[in-house]
């Protein structure tokens, strides 16, 4: 098998990335929203390379900008798994998966000269980040003489919370940070997850938005509407949002307009759900990128309430937009979101509370307006997207992981 670069761009050496993405690249999600962000920043800089990516469906893109898509077949979610499945049942699929990404690998460093080979995103050990996996792109990147970056995001699924998941999660992380070149997180409270001798070596680069694009609007909203953005899924809390809708359709608030944007594998049970309850929602399924500004500016407030520590894309859009966001409170640190200030809080998991936010939020206009109004200003202040490319950039460019720094207990924040 072969690949060449797109003809309308011919990089230098150096500027050529391999992007290993373990998540679907054109779904709602903030790692593909950001992945494909800083994409189209490295191609206007003169950057080209492959992207190896999971698909659960074919299709006939195979470029974008100036990178090649090489789409591999979707592994198990992780989300309803057993131990059983997780360990056993899935690990003759993602040892296929594993030998098929590694052979495109392979290929591309065998004729191509690299600068950087980039994992970008969660991948844990069942989605090829095993030892063996790991050192294999170690070895890759050896070959080719590139750096190999790796950027970690949250916790991707309920079994991550589990006592056992969290072992193997921590340990996971510790090896790949021990392979790369070059470690980046989006959430500070992730660099806790390192031990201490590690985490000076670890980059916190913040999730940014695009403010030019996600920006408020004067047209009206839609009367008490509710809006939740993402995959429908159990640890971005889809089933704390459905269970608190319920709660407030029965207590009869008036014209009360959920809508849900996205899809996943608990979709099928979200909408049994609503149904036997009588609940009606505006499902919206699955929605292109460019289209899901108009969609935040339309809503009276949007709810977050997945369990994942950290601030999250979708949450950062609809600041952008001006909105009165509603966030569940994980642990202490919730920054940046300030309760009654830049967003609303709820207690983690709590359906009743976040029933309790919502109604308050909705009956109040001017508290809604306030903290809409601050939320795109701190947008504006700390998480632009002019910022997080160039980071990305000199992180690419620069062996960072390199230099030490005497206050080993405190994250580092790339600033340029």
């Amino acid at each position: 098998m072969s690949f060449e670069l797109p003809q309308k761009c011919d990089p230098q050496e150096e500027l050529k990335a391999l992007i290993i993405l373990p998540h679907e690249f054109f779904s709602i999600g903030g790692i593909q929203a950001s992945c494909r962000r800083i994409l189209l920043e490295l191609s206007d800089k003169g950057w080209g390379g492959w992207v190896v990516y999971n698909a659960s469906q074919k299709s006939d893109v195979n470029k974008f900008h100036s990178f090649c898509l090489i789409p591999i077949e979707q592994p198990m979610s992780a989300e309803r798994m057993t131990m059983f499945d997780y360990f056993f049942k899935s690990f003759i699929r993602h040892l296929r998966l594993d030998i098929k990404r590694h052979s495109i690998v392979r290929e591309i460093v065998k004729n191509n000269s690299l600068g950087t080979i980039w994992i970008y995103g969660p991948f844990g050990w069942m989605l090829g980040a095993n030892p063996i996996s790991i050192i294999r792109f170690r070895l890759a990147s050896r070959t080719a003489d590139a750096r190999l970056v790796i950027t970690f995001g949250g916790l991707d699924s309920t079994f991550h919370r589990r006592w056992l998941g969290r072992r193997l999660l921590s340990s996971e992380e510790q090896f790949q940070a021990m392979m790369a070149d070059v470690v980046t997180v989006p959430d500070h409270h992730l660099i806790e997850s390192f031990p201490k001798w590690m985490r000076n070596d670890v980059m916190w680069i913040p999730n940014y938005v695009d403010t030019n694009l996600f920006s408020p609007s004067d047209d009206p909203v839609i009367e008490n509407s509710v809006l939740f953005v993402g995959r429908l899924t159990l640890e971005k809390g889809i089933d704390i949002f459905v269970r608190a809708i319920d709660i407030l359709n029965t207590r009869g608030l008036r014209n009360f307009r959920p809508i849900i944007v996205g899809s996943g594998v608990e979709e099928d049970k979200v909408k049994e759900f609503l149904s036997q309850k009588g609940v009606k929602v505006d499902f919206k399924g699955g929605v292109a990128q460019e289209l899901l500004p108009e969609i935040y500016r339309q809503a009276s407030i949007f709810v977050n309430p997945m369990r994942i520590q950290g601030i999250g894309n979708t949450t950062l859009e609809a600041m952008a937009c001006g909105k009165c966001i509603i966030r569940s409170k994980i642990g202490e640190d919730n920054r940046p979101i300030e309760d009654g200030e830049n967003g609303l809080l709820f207690r983690d998991g709590d359906a009743e509370d976040l029933a309790r936010v919502i109604e308050f939020a909705l009956k109040n206009g001017d508290i809604r307006k306030r903290i809409g109004e601050n939320a795109r200003r701190l947008a504006l202040e700390r998480f632009s997207s002019a910022i997080e490319p160039k980071a990305i950039i000199e992180i690419l460019t620069n062996g960072l992981r390199k230099e030490k720094r005497k206050d080993k207990q405190k994250p580092r924040w790339v600033n340029v």
